[in-house]
C-alpha cells in the first residue's frame, strides 16, 4: 500500500507542476484526467492521505475549477 501512496503523491506533484506552467491545452487536460482518476482510486481504496497531500490535492482541484480564460478556457459545464 505504500507504493500506492507514493504514486498518489507523485501524481499530485506532477499535476501541481502543470497548474503553474504554460503547458499546451491538451497536456493540461490530460494531466487533469490522470489526476481525477487518481482521486477515484483514493476513494475506491479508502486511502488515508497526509494533510500535506490532501491540501495539495485541494489546491489542484481549486486551480482547475477556476475560470482563467486567458490561460485555458474551461467552458465545459460537466467539468464544473
Amino acid at each position: 500500500m505504500n507504493h500506492v501512496r507514493e504514486y498518489v503523491e507523485y501524481i499530485g506533484r506532477k499535476t501541481q507542476g502543470i497548474c503553474g506552467s504554460d503547458a499546451k491545452y491538451s497536456r493540461y487536460y490530460a494531466e487533469y484526467c490522470i489526476f481525477f482518476e487518481t482521486v477515484s482510486l483514493i476513494e475506491c481504496l479508502n486511502l488515508k492521505l497526509t494533510s500535506k497531500t490532501f491540501d495539495k490535492y485541494i489546491s489542484i482541484l481549486a486551480a482547475f475549477l477556476q475560470d482563467n480564460h486567458r490561460k485555458f478556457p474551461n467552458k465545459d459545464v460537466n467539468t464544473k
